[in-house]
Parts: structure tokens; sequence; C-alpha cells
């Protein structure tokens, strides 16, 4: 199929993208099936290779533009870190799938932008995998979508108490102890999710965005698929979070750091993509312990563990959820992404700094509403 003209995010809607990257399902379980995963790598880079050279890997949204190409490179090459050769074979059998078609890999790789990078990023802005699946045994968009359309039940405030007793009423970072500390403390601590809340919250409209994400989530993720009914309640798990000083909670959340796994269970070493010297002023001995250990201190306060919930133990940061982190973050600073996110959160900023667009389709349902507003003042 030829082209003379640049597709991009804005020409044709994230959701004809979604379409067609639903319609690949079967051709990418086919082709993964059939070729070896070393062959399959090779193909799908000289893929990316190809199209590097083409017009159509530029995409843009509201003047900002992100090069298609560097996102395919990017998931393939942090696709391992998280789920192994299963991850590699799902990035790599959906880029082979798109052999010979530069409109199903446009969609391919914008599915990836729009319904799992940016809403990572986006609402982020306020070891071993046991027991994966195979590449095959993965959900479809239809099955999945029964369980994400009620959105997110309430944040509890238990979840802060489990929080600060098992990380000891301190960041886990940087050490500071929260004002409620039973020996006193300075600092209000932030509850740190390590996996968004968007990824459980979509509401009835979006069935089709919320299965274009949990699809890409549970394939690159590597999320076993009897968690898809829970997944809601999950994200407001011990598991899912841990506590941290502001600044470096919000540091976190931009992606500007991550956490990677040692051979020491629960034990992870730093990488860091920006913003390195901050983190260092509040960690002044990060140069010479570049590792954080976590370890369940719920024990530690036997009289305010008794006052707040029973002495059973309570859950460690998952180590699946962290490799979906670290992973994102590489994606994001390795292909541009990050930047691309920002300049368009900064679009919609409140005047407090805070981002009201939490999806892809908030984006552009908003930036409809912008355009009509203009249009209807020079009418």
């Amino acid at each position: 199929m030829s082209h003379n003209r640049t597709d991009s995010i804005e020409s044709t809607t994230s959701q004809r993208s979604v379409e067609l990257y639903s319609d690949l399902q079967e051709q990418s379980r086919q082709v993964a099936e059939a070729t070896e995963l070393d062959l399959l790598v090779e193909r799908a880079k000289q893929i990316i290779a190809d199209f590097s050279t083409r017009q159509e890997r530029i995409s843009t949204y509201c003047k900002e533009t992100l090069s298609l190409d560097k996102v395919a490179t990017s998931m393939l090459e942090h696709s391992r870190a998280v789920g192994g050769n299963d991850s590699l074979t799902y990035v790599a059998s959906r880029i082979v799938a798109c052999e010979g078609d530069v409109t199903n890999l446009v969609a391919v790789t914008v599915t990836w932008v729009t319904h799992f990078l940016f809403v990572m990023r986006a609402n982020h802005g306020h070891g071993k995998q046991p027991n994966l699946p195979s590449p095959i045994a993965t959900p479809t968009m239809e099955t999945t979508a029964q369980y994400i359309l009620d959105g997110h039940r309430n944040r509890t405030g238990s979840l802060r108490d489990d929080l600060l007793l098992r990380d000891g009423y301190k960041c886990v970072v940087t050490g500071y102890a929260d004002i409620t500390h039973p020996d006193g403390g300075e600092l209000i601590l932030e509850c740190t999710h390590i996996l968004c809340h968007a990824l459980g919250h979509f509401d009835k409209d979006s069935h089709k965005s919320a299965a274009a994400t949990f699809d890409i989530l549970v394939n690159f993720g590597r999320l076993k698929l009897d968690e898809l009914e829970d997944f809601k309640l999950l994200l407001d798990q011990p598991s899912n979070a841990f506590m941290q000083e502001l600044n470096v909670h919000a540091s976190f959340n931009r992606f500007w750091w991550c956490l990677h796994p040692t051979e020491e269970e629960n034990k992870y070493k730093f990488k860091f993509y920006r913003d390195k010297m901050m983190l260092f002023r509040y960690r002044p001995d990060l140069a010479s312990n570049p590792y954080i250990t976590f370890r369940d201190h719920s024990k530690d306060h036997a009289a305010e563990n008794s006052k707040k919930r029973k002495t059973a133990p309570i859950d460690l940061p998952d180590p699946r959820f962290l490799a979906i982190h670290a992973a994102v973050a590489g994606v994001l600073h390795m292909s541009g992404a990050g930047r691309f996110f920002d300049e368009l959160l900064d679009k919609f900023n409140d005047t407090d700094g805070r981002t009201p667009v939490r999806t892809w389709d908030d984006l552009e349902h908003r930036m409809k509403l912008r355009l009509g507003s203009r249009l209807g003042s020079y009418s």
C-alpha cells in the first residue's frame, strides 16, 4: 500500500488504530506459533529498520511529533526484562504481523503509545516471573472488556495505614519519617502506586480502549489471566504501592527513575533517566549504595500495629509491577515518548499544575472541545 502523506495520531483517531490492532490479534498468534523467537526478533528489527525510512513513522498530535519506529524499537528492547521470552514474543509477533502493511504497523505502535504508555504517564503525573501464560493463551479484546466496565472502586484509608506499618512509617528511599511515626516525624509521606489507577478505571463508553489497554498490559506485562477480574482491587493493595517523600514520589511518577531486580529477593537497584542529583540530595549515600530493599516492618511497632490491624504479614511490592514500571520508564525515555507526552499534558494543566487528562480518549475529547471553542469565537 502506497502513501504520499504523513499518517499521524491526529489524522485518524486512536480508536481506528485500536480496531486495526484488535484485527491483528489472530495473525500475531499465528506468527508467534510458526516462527522461532530468534528469527522472529530479527524479522521485527528489519521491519522497524524499513519503517524508519518511511514518512509514515512520524506521528503528530497538537503540533507535537513522535517517531513511531523508535517506539517499536524501545518496546522490543525492554520487553524481555518484563516477562522474558513471552513478552519479547508478544512485541516481535505484533510487529511481524504488520509486515508489508505500514498502515497496520502505524496502528500497532499508535495503540502502544495511546493506550498503554500514555495512560501510565498521564496518570502517574498527579526476578523470575511465576506461572507466566504462553504467548498464545492470551485474552481476547472481548473477554477482557467485561472485567473493566465498572471502573475502579474508591480508594480506602486502610491502604495508607497498611503501608505506613509495613514500611516502618518511613520513606523507603530516603528514610525520612512520617509525622505519624510512633517516635516522631516531620513529613507527610506520599502513597506511591507502582501501576496507576487509570489502568482499572474506564467508563462504560470506553470498553474498546479499556480492552486494548488490558491486552497490552497482560501480553507485554505478563500478568496472569486469573488476575484480570480482580485487577481493579489489586491496584489498591500493598503489593502495588510503597511510601515515599513527596519529591521522590513525584520523580518516580514521572518515570525519571525506576527499580531493577537483583539476585537477592526484594532487593532492587536504582536506574536513573533524569534529575539524578535531586535524589542524591535526599539520599546522600546513593552513589555508594544504589539499592533499596523492601521488608515488612509491621511488627516493629507492636502497640501501633495492634491499634490499626491484625499482625498478619503485609505484602511487599510485587516484582512484576516494578518490572512493568521499569520497562515503561525505559520505553518513554529511549523513544522520546516521555517528552512528547509532557508537552501534550502541559497544554491541559490546571493553574495548580494538575493534569485533568487521564486517558487518550480524554485528550482527544478535550482537544475537540478546545478546537470547537476556537472555531466558535471566529464565527
